[in-house]
């Protein structure tokens, strides 16, 4: 995965997702800029997630909600997505069908 232009970041809470993960990342569109949220995982999710380019942050508070709202807070860092929006990091949505435009 390579640094990716404007696009769309997509946010992925993440916890002890290290075997979907690089299926999930690689399965995304290159329009896509992928967000991992990583809430507290064990399996080395962040470590395969920086190794393969993609953004990782640390949110200490589990569940979907709050790995989503850290996600999205830490994207005002560096607005420069067309739109933001939150997806599963289990690899049961395809990535391609993760978000379609209508």
């Amino acid at each position: 995965m390579t640094e990716k232009g404007p696009g769309i970041d997509v946010v992925l809470p993440c916890l002890n997702e290290a075997a979907a993960l690089p299926r999930v990342l690689a399965g995304l569109p290159d329009t896509f800029r992928p967000i991992v949220v990583d809430n507290r995982s064990t399996d080395g999710s962040a470590a395969i997630t920086r190794a393969l380019g993609a953004t990782v942050v640390f949110d200490p508070l589990t569940g979907f909600g709050w790995a989503a709202h850290a996600g999205l807070k830490s994207r005002h860092k560096s607005p420069t997505s067309d739109s933001p929006g939150p997806a599963g990091s289990t690899g049961t949505t395809p990535g391609r069908k993760t978000m379609r435009p209508r």
